[in-house]
């Protein structure tokens, strides 16, 4: 059976509630080729992201089930490189400390 692939992107602007960024279906997958956070604000904010199977809640705190969290300094960008592949069923989250100012784009490849 051949695969097919196929390149996607997406952008956004954080909110503060942990919102699904990509998702896989159940019979594909996706590489997650490059993902950037871009604080617009005048002030530091804190970004959490998520890397998790699409039945499970994303958690935080200690104890939490987050990949990373980093604060980004007024104007600066946090490149991601994570090298991941999203299996069948599987999501990429994040959220923000302060709404509205951190932008988020991510790309990468979906094979189906």
């Amino acid at each position: 059976m051949a695969s097919n692939l196929e390149s996607y992107s997406a952008a956004r602007q954080l909110t503060t509630t942990v919102t699904t960024s990509v998702s896989t279906a159940d019979n594909e997958s996706k590489f997650l080729g490059d993902i950037a956070y871009t604080n617009t604000s005048l002030s530091r904010v804190e970004v959490t992201i998520w890397l998790l199977d699409g039945t499970i809640a994303a958690t935080e705190g200690s104890g939490g089930n987050w990949l990373e969290r980093r604060g980004i300094a007024p104007g600066k960008t946090w490149n991601v490189n994570p090298g991941k592949v999203l299996s069948p069923s599987m999501k990429w989250a994040a959220k923000a400390d302060t709404g509205a100012v951190v932008n988020e784009f991510i790309s990468g490849v979906t094979e189906v």
